[in-house]
């Protein structure tokens, strides 16, 4: 816990006034984008699959995605590979994302990581698409998130049992404590990880490959079932 200079309330409070909301369905697209191209159809099936893991926050139609795509076309951030035709089946764009776009996604991400944490959003979200950061870029707002989540912590242990004893607000404060020191517990992980590894050997894995991760989760239990 911090304890080398004073808690600064206003600063803190001024935090979450000033945080920008996280851009969910361009930090989605763009992000499945710099791992690798698909056409509009993958991308929006690959958001659904993830989304009914993760609840109704994440569920976009596909109205939204494919209008985010075209606006995402039409400001110079993605742009049409190639446009594939099969028979019997309608000709399909393969997107991919440009230099721009990469720009912007990186710009999402640090946007993201500046502003604090939020209790029951996952702040992490956009580590997944990290790899269009540098090394430094990411051990930075690493840094940044841990120094957040002590400054809550601190606010948060400092008031607890001061304002609501004997309500559902302290029982909902307890578990915001604990939820906070889970995921800092992880970014000092991470970021002891971060210091022995590439940003490349650290997010190497593809999470949207779905039938790739499928097929290893079945070698797993298929191992396991023939035990």
């Amino acid at each position: 816990m911090k304890t080398e200079q004073p808690f600064d309330l206003e600063k803190f409070a001024q935090a979450y006034k000033s945080a920008k909301p996280l851009k969910v369905p361009e930090l989605y697209i763009l992000g499945i984008l710099s791992l690798k191209e698909y056409s509009g159809y993958e991308i929006y099936k690959l958001i659904a699959t993830k989304g009914e893991g993760v609840g109704s926050w994440l569920k976009l139609n596909k109205t939204t995605t494919y209008n985010t795509i075209n606006r995402l076309c039409n400001d110079g951030l993605v742009k049409v590979k190639e446009v594939v035709k099969e028979t019997n089946y309608p000709a399909k764009s393969i997107y991919k994302l440009t230099a721009n776009g990469r720009t912007y996604l990186k710009q999402i991400i640090l946007d993201d990581f500046s502003g604090p944490p939020w209790v029951f959003v996952n702040f992490t979200l956009p580590l997944r698409f990290c790899k269009v950061l540098n090394k430094k870029e990411l051990q930075n707002v690493i840094n940044q998130k841990i120094e957040q989540i002590e400054d809550l912590l601190y606010f948060s242990k400092l008031t607890y049992g001061k304002f609501f004893t004997g309500t559902i607000l302290e029982l909902m404060q307890e578990n915001q404590i604990k939820l906070f020191e889970v995921e800092l517990e992880f970014l000092k992980k991470l970021q002891t990880e971060l210091n022995k590894k590439s940003i490349n050997e650290l997010f190497k894995i593809n999470e949207f490959d779905i039938d790739k991760l499928m097929a290893k989760v079945k070698k797993i239990t298929d191992s396991e079932a023939s035990k």
